[in-house]
């Protein structure tokens, strides 16, 4: 799904300018705007969804009938939860 990176660095300057871009999104916006929760839940989502393809695709192993086939796509699941109840809590539960 996505290239392999040339190196580490590239792949760190990255993720800490998403990171960074992220913190600066979540100060400008008026926390007690419902709107702008919407607006930052669905950036935040986009990102996480983008990640749970990338585990989907690229790091989970073909799908067989064997225990240690199994156990990668359990813990993908209780991950999945953990990004549905991340995302909703953006949204739904007001910054304090």
């Amino acid at each position: 799904m996505f290239a392999s990176p040339a190196d580490l660095s590239s792949v760190l300057l990255t993720s800490f300018g998403i990171l960074l871009s992220l913190m600066i999104i979540a100060a400008l916006l008026d926390r007690a705007d419902f709107y702008s929760r919407v607006l930052f839940g669905l950036t935040t989502a986009g990102l996480i969804v983008t990640y749970a393809n990338w585990r989907w695709h690229d790091t989970l192993p073909r799908l067989e009938m064997s225990v240690d086939r199994w156990w990668p796509y359990l813990f993908f699941g209780f991950e999945l939860v953990a990004i549905l109840y991340t995302v909703m809590s953006i949204v739904i539960v007001p910054f304090q």
